[in-house]
């Protein structure tokens, strides 16, 4: 959820923005702005939006259009995340595990993790919410509890290949460079035989390099340089290279 500070300095924001509307005849867009933040319906977001995208397309500088879109957006996504919050104890399990997805992309660990606790509880076999677990405690630097989480969700679901990843990772991180590598080969042994796309949970960029950094770790000096000339390879302009 965005904190009081966050939702002052929108408010703040929005005023200076529709403030310079006194020195100019404010636009029928801007009008439909305005009664949208006043009184915060569907039906006036999507005419205040509507009325913006049409702007979009035919206006030259088009910068204060994107500043008013993007700040329109951020409150009603904020309008959505209350209600999300008043009706959570209604929500049905995979509704909560998208919210608390949500909550994670919007940095706010602490929340996103009570309700993978209540997932934990609810549907203790569940892979993925042990794994955005992981990933909530990875982000928030605490790894021994990211391992432990991510460690729970192969046990759950031993096919889970981006959860060997970030396990990986998290391993890396704590220095723990066999067990890294270990897992990582482990997880490749998995790809493409999970339920989930490879492709859409994990950047092939990221894991290439991950390896590479962690054969580097564990000294395995063969396996280093053939998958260095892999990565360049694949990668060439990518600038991590240069760390190589």
């Amino acid at each position: 959820m965005l904190n009081k500070k966050i939702k002052m300095k929108i408010f703040i924001t929005i005023l200076l923005v529709f403030s310079m509307n006194f020195l100019y005849a404010a636009t029928e867009t801007d009008r439909a702005i305005e009664k949208y933040y006043q009184e915060p319906s569907a039906e006036n977001y999507m005419n205040a939006l509507q009325l913006l995208q049409k702007n979009m397309d035919t206006t030259a500088d088009d910068t204060p259009l994107h500043l008013k879109m993007a700040y329109l957006n951020l409150v009603e996504m904020q309008q959505n995340l209350d209600s999300l919050e008043a009706n959570y104890d209604d929500l049905k399990l995979p509704y909560k595990f998208q919210y608390a997805n949500l909550l994670l992309e919007l940095d706010q660990y602490e929340r996103a993790l009570s309700i993978y606790e209540d997932l934990n509880e609810a549907a203790p076999k569940w892979s993925c919410p042990w794994r955005h677990k992981g990933e909530a405690y990875f982000k928030m630097d605490n790894l021994p509890a990211a391992e432990k989480a991510l460690k729970k969700s192969i046990d759950c679901r031993k096919e889970h290949y981006d959860a060997y990843i970030m396990l990986a990772d998290v391993q890396n991180e704590m220095g723990k460079y066999k067990e890294a590598l270990e897992t990582i080969e482990t997880g490749f042994t998995y790809k493409y035989k999970d339920i989930e796309d490879p492709a859409e949970e994990t950047v092939e960029s990221d894991v290439q390099f991950l390896y590479l950094e962690i054969l580097k770790n564990n000294n395995l000096t063969d396996k280093f340089n053939k998958q260095k000339e892999k990565v360049k390879k694949l990668f060439p302009e990518d600038t991590r290279l240069e760390n190589y």
